[in-house]
């Protein structure tokens, strides 16, 4: 089935390792309401700009057996993309220990001006330390509130390096696409199959659970 393009908007993952183990984050951003092609120039900057923002604001909330090792970014919107990386290693510089695997995540909601199957967009980062849980299955208040400050800071950081300002500026946002079903007589069951774009959302605000996330399941990006 052919790809699904959504003209505009940019894929940002992030990769790293916590010991022996991946991590990965996925976002999306644009530039305002444009739907024009990510220019080199402007892809590249993003991964630069997102390097950064991580080293202030989110590698202090892991210890240093957390490393982002490398950003990658690529037009999602174009048939012939721009693609940029940025392989710039940061440690984490926090305190504590033993929290630091894919199965203690705190969850990011990323809050949007929609409702779906599902609840809120989320991405789970596995950060924080031992002395950030409350006990066996939940984060403290305080780093719970503090994390999704950390979070906002992250990415105002990002949109103040990219061009645009006012309605024109960067935007952290969110696609969403329509699906459907597909039997494959092969492995003897059903494939959901991204068949369209919905809408993209532009995401207003972050709020974190205080429950533990689990990254396991989504390290495949």
């Amino acid at each position: 089935m052919a790809q699904v393009l959504v003209p505009g908007v940019a894929q940002l993952v992030y990769n790293g390792h916590i010991s022996t183990q991946p991590w990965a984050v996925v976002h999306h951003w644009r530039l305002g309401s444009s739907t024009a092609d990510w220019s080199q120039a402007n892809i590249q900057t993003l991964c630069d700009a997102a390097s950064s923002a991580y080293s202030s604001n989110l590698a202090k909330h892991c210890n240093s057996t957390l490393t982002l090792d490398l950003i990658t970014a690529v037009d999602i919107g174009a048939a012939a993309p721009a693609i940029g990386s940025n392989g710039t290693a940061h440690p984490g510089t926090g305190t504590g220990f033993g929290a630091n695997n894919s199965a203690t995540c705190i969850v990011v909601r990323n809050h949007i001006n929609a409702r779906y199957k599902g609840g809120h967009p989320r991405s789970y980062w596995p950060h924080g330390t031992s002395i950030d849980a409350l006990n066996n299955f939940q984060w403290t208040q305080s780093f719970v509130t503090q994390f999704a400050v950390d979070m906002a800071s992250n990415m105002n950081a990002i949109i103040a390096a990219l061009p645009g300002s006012g309605g024109s500026a960067a935007q952290h946002c969110v696609p969403l696409y329509t699906y459907q079903y597909v039997n494959d007589d092969v492995h003897h069951t059903y494939r959901k199959v991204r068949t369209g774009l919905k809408a993209v959302y532009t995401v207003q605000s972050y709020s974190c659970l205080q429950r533990f996330g689990n990254q396991r399941r989504r390290l495949v990006v």
